[in-house]
């Protein structure tokens, strides 16, 4: 349920985000109307926030499914009451992204911009980090502490499992001689090559574990830390940081850090 959620969630950011930022911050122009202007930054926000809540939320699934497999397992009406909750919450959280947008024209420029135009600063600014630490770091928190408990399990489980198999192993060493003696052969799965079979590719397993766990949070941060950061850069600096012999950047870095 909630992959399907996170598939719905990423295919609205491709319809709605990737084909619409590219143009605007290429061409410098807002070709969409004011009707979109409102409404495509709220879709947008609300599709980026779903589908960070719905990783946060395969990553509490995955936690409770093997570090706490006694408890009871999700139900499908509970899974849809939180895919339901995810989804008001990404709507509310984002809806300032539908008020305070206005097409906007600036003296020496042509055309027209869909920019943010708030009250004030300081408002602008807190929601900003309100964003930030809601979108990014919240669900960046949830998958690190998950998913290293889910590491720290199944590092325990194959621990375990490795001194099971060194354990059969020194009795099967121990009883050769006797065997042999008494010209008797072991079963193939009680064979000492058979065990040390098992114990590498518990190792290998532990390896894979460990590279796909891993992996989910890196590539999270990865994908969506810089462009938290040129946000709120551009927020708190004006983007003064990004313009160097009075050339202006920030576009070019927006665009990089949102691809």
């Amino acid at each position: 349920m909630f992959i399907l959620n996170l598939a719905i969630a990423d295919l609205i950011v491709c319809i709605f985000s990737l084909p619409i930022t590219p143009i605007t911050n290429i061409y410098k122009n807002w070709y969409f109307g004011d009707h979109m202007c409102h409404s495509l930054p709220w879709i947008q926000g609300a599709s980026v926030f779903i589908a960070t809540f719905s990783l946060s939320s395969i990553a509490v699934d995955r936690y409770f499914m093997i570090v706490k497999p006694h408890r009871q397992r999700i139900s499908k009406n509970s899974a849809k009451v939180i895919m339901l909750t995810l989804w008001l919450s990404s709507v509310l959280i984002t809806l300032p992204y539908s008020w305070f947008m206005a097409l906007v024209e600036y003296d020496g420029l042509c055309g027209k911009f869909c920019t943010e135009s708030w009250p004030s600063d300081p408002l602008r600014r807190s929601y900003t980090v309100f964003v930030l630490i809601a979108q990014f770091f919240v669900p960046f928190t949830i998958m690190f502490f998950c998913y290293y408990k889910i590491f720290d399990q199944l590092t325990q489980r194959t621990r375990e499992k490795i001194k099971k198999l060194n354990e059969r192993s020194l009795v099967l060493a121990a009883s050769m001689p006797i065997m042999s003696a008494m010209k008797k052969r072991l079963p193939p799965q009680d064979d000492i090559l058979t065990q040390c079979r098992r114990k590498c590719e518990l190792i290998q397993q532990a390896r894979r574990n460990t590279v796909v766990l891993v992996s989910m949070v890196v590539v999270f941060g990865v994908a969506w830390l810089p462009q938290n950061i040129v946000s709120v850069a551009l927020e708190f600096t004006d983007g003064s940081v990004f313009i160097s012999s009075e050339k202006d950047y920030s576009y070019l870095i927006s665009l990089t850090a949102h691809w």
